[in-house]
């Protein structure tokens, strides 16, 4: 993958987990407030009373608003596990991709070795031959004097 694609990934990703986690906030400050105005309403002729009322208040309001918690909790989890699982595969692609072209670079550098070496020999053979050349050429020279 190029950078920028991974760039634009995780913005992506990170504006899918912004837009996730507005909602889930106005929801349970939502629950907050209508758990407190319900409570205001049934007791706004007493007051808001004491200590025991008090109490009570945090009772309500935590039965009120631990499932709303729970659950925002739990969304966001399943949230987070989808978007781990989309960046491992992601990651997965890119490995993959890699992992091919460092076999097609050493594929080429095989054969690159392969030609260097076969050019070699190539030069050898020629320097060997050229050398026999030259020892005959002197034989004969020497045979004919």
């Amino acid at each position: 993958m190029k950078p920028d694609h991974q760039n634009n990934t995780i913005n992506k990703n990170e504006k899918q987990f912004e837009n996730l986690v507005k909602p889930i906030a106005l929801i349970v400050s939502f629950g907050a407030a209508v758990a407190i105005l319900v409570y205001v309403y049934k007791f706004k002729g007493n007051g808001l009373g004491g200590t025991t009322e008090f109490g009570e208040l945090g009772d309500y309001i935590g039965g009120i608003l631990n499932p709303i918690l729970g659950f925002a909790t739990v969304a966001l989890l399943i949230f987070s596990i989808r978007l781990q699982m989309k960046e491992l595969g992601a990651s997965t692609k890119a490995l993959e991709a890699s992992q091919k072209a460092h076999e097609d670079q050493v594929d080429v550098s095989k054969k690159e070795l392969t030609a260097m070496v076969q050019s070699n020999i190539d030069q050898q053979n020629a320097l060997k031959d050229e050398s026999r050349r030259n020892q005959l050429t002197e034989n004969a020279r020497l045979s004919l004097k």
